[in-house]
């Protein structure tokens, strides 16, 4: 290497180490007019013990040779075809029932299923403004969307309406020599209406026809509409009184000439006439006197008759009142402003209301369905080939209405189906034990895990997981024939979920929560009170507000809300309340 060579790098290094140490030097300038960072306790925006760790899922009762029938509370038996002990085919009768049901019993319980169902949507729609409620930008941007919407509507109703109802207003067309009124009945309280065609003349002869028959004075208002069509909206209105005044025919007296004639001026009316188009007046107003009889004229003044105005036609449709309903409700939460806390113990609340709503649901569905069958016949046969288990009667004092008054069994069981989430897959096995409660009854039993699915399903009756994001799998449960329950019958079932390394789990709200590449962090408080990127396990969503942590951090640790210019790794840190981060927010 020639000497101009090791020159050049030896100025190459010079400079990279140069910088170095500006960068270093700028980096401790820059950290130290870095203000420390708050970090807030995981226990106060966290929550354990939550009920959801003991996973939930609901099914229907189906069974598999064996056949219990019971009595409901309308059913009397008539009489029983079989004995205890006895062997059956199937199509064998097995008994018979009286039932006081009817076809009005089936219409209330479809609709009591329906009212159910419309107050669980009503739940729902009401869970997502809450959900939308967490952040006020959005909510106004909802709520202005829905503004336009509901305007666009209302002015396309409008238009549709008035291309199919408008004509071109005639001039005045009258019936036996009267025009006929939209409303009103002349009265200055409640004036006549007429559409006026802008064309024809304020005349006595076109004015006279809008005087009621009999009638000597009447209050009117002529309406002018856009392009002179009916139906749509006013332009413009004139208030008038119309009234009759009495002229006494005058003798014509010869003049000078022998020719010509006076007019009479007619009676002081103690108020001016309002021009009119075919009128010569001055200031006053007056208008010609030419009398409609020999004995009578028509006076025409302008009045100021308050609240003039005439209604659209009614275009709102039960769409758009829905919409406007649904607008209100967003509106009401713009303005409670509802602090980010009490909102999420709402949406906790609200989710848990939809959870039971779901098992009402169900219960009137299995109830209109036992009423159908209950009207539709009354003799009940065997299902399958088997032996009579069981007969009890239903009149004996040791009777209960919660058994079964013949029971068949075949050699099988009760089978339940189930779902349970991907991220529960790992703790939940064949040959686990499920607890089982029925909807319909009451009964409380164990049931045993007998198959999971190795595939997902799109339709899961899960209670366990509020995440959307993730699989379901079916599993099948299985219960001895001794257990009280019923085919048909929707029940609830209960196991436990051990997602965590030690079977306690916890929930962090979402905020604190950043993702990068794939993996989810928390800015947490180091031993060394300094901030770290602490990288996290995550599990299922709440509600969209809280994430369940599997591991990486504890109750006991300190994190950072993770935004701002002051949040970096190596930061200090001051601990601080939860008030002091909303109140900030």
């Amino acid at each position: 290497m020639n000497k101009t060579m090791k020159r050049a790098l030896l100025i190459v290094g010079g400079v990279a180490v140069a910088c170095g140490v500006v960068w270093g030097i700028l980096t401790l300038a820059r950290n130290a007019r870095r203000g420390n960072v708050d970090v807030y306790a995981v226990s106060d925006f966290s929550m354990t013990n939550y009920w959801g760790d003991t996973s939930q899922t609901s099914g229907m009762v189906s069974t598999d040779q064996m056949q219990k029938i019971f009595l409901s509370d309308t059913q009397k038996v008539k009489q029983v075809y079989v004995k205890e002990g006895q062997t059956v085919r199937k199509g064998d009768k097995l008994l018979s029932y009286d039932t006081t049901l009817t076809a009005l019993d089936i219409e209330r319980a479809q609709i009591d299923y329906e009212r159910q169902q419309l107050q669980q949507e009503t739940a729902k729609k009401e869970l997502e403004r809450l959900l939308l409620a967490q952040n006020q930008e959005e909510l106004q941007a909802a709520i202005d969307e829905l503004t336009a919407q509901i305007d666009e509507l209302i002015k396309k109703n409008q238009e549709q309406w008035y291309d199919a109802n408008s004509v071109p207003i005639p001039s005045i067309t009258t019936v036996e020599g009267k025009a006929t009124a939209l409303q009103g009945n002349g009265s200055k309280e409640e004036p006549l209406y007429f559409n006026w065609n802008t064309e024809d003349s304020l005349s006595e002869e076109n004015l006279i026809k809008l005087l009621p028959v009999d009638a000597e004075e009447a209050y009117v208002v002529l309406v002018i509409r856009k392009d002179n069509r009916s139906q749509h909206q006013p332009v413009a209105y004139i208030t008038l009184r119309l009234e009759l005044e009495s002229v006494s025919p005058i003798t014509p007296e010869p003049d000078s000439s022998g020719t010509g004639t006076q007019s009479g001026t007619g009676a002081d009316t103690g108020s001016e006439p309002a021009d009119g188009p075919d009128t010569e007046t001055g200031e006053g107003g007056q208008t010609t006197d030419t009398p409609v009889t020999s004995e009578q004229k028509l006076n025409y003044y302008y009045e100021n008759l308050p609240g003039i105005e005439w209604q659209d036609p009614e275009v709102t449709t039960d769409e758009i009142r829905e919409l406007q309903k649904e607008l209100e409700e967003l509106q009401k939460l713009l303005e409670e402003s509802y602090p980010k806390e009490e909102l999420i113990k709402m949406i906790r609340d609200k989710n848990k209301e939809i959870a039971q709503m779901d098992t009402s649901i169900k219960l009137a569905k299995v109830n209109l369905e036992k009423v159908k069958k209950e009207v539709g016949s009354d003799t009940v046969y065997s299902e399958l080939e088997g032996t009579v288990k069981a007969v009890r009667d239903p009149n004996s004092g040791d009777f209960t209405g919660s058994e079964a008054v013949v029971e068949v069994s075949g050699g099988g069981g009760y089978y339940i189906d189930g779902a349970l989430s991907e991220l529960e897959l790992g703790t939940v096995s064949v040959g686990g034990t499920v607890q089982v409660n029925s909807w319909m009854t009451g009964a409380s039993c164990e049931g045993e895990i007998v198959e999971i699915s190795d595939y997902p399903t799109d339709n899961a009756n899960s209670w366990s997981d509020g995440n959307s994001n993730v699989s379901y799998y079916p599993f099948k449960v299985f219960v001895s024939e001794e257990a009280n329950l019923q085919e048909g019958d929707w029940v609830e079932m209960s196991y436990q979920n051990t997602a965590g390394d030690d079977g306690n789990t916890m929930y962090l709200e979402s905020m604190f929560i950043r993702s990068e590449n794939g993996k989810s962090y928390v800015m947490a408080r180091g031993e060394n009170g300094k901030l770290e990127k602490r990288w996290v396990q995550t599990g299922r969503n709440l509600w969209g507000s809280y994430t369940q942590i599997r591991g990486g951090l504890t109750v006991d640790d300190f994190v950072a809300f993770p935004y701002g210019r002051d949040v970096a790794e190596g930061a200090g840190t001051t601990e601080a309340t939860p008030d002091k981060l909303y109140n900030g927010m």
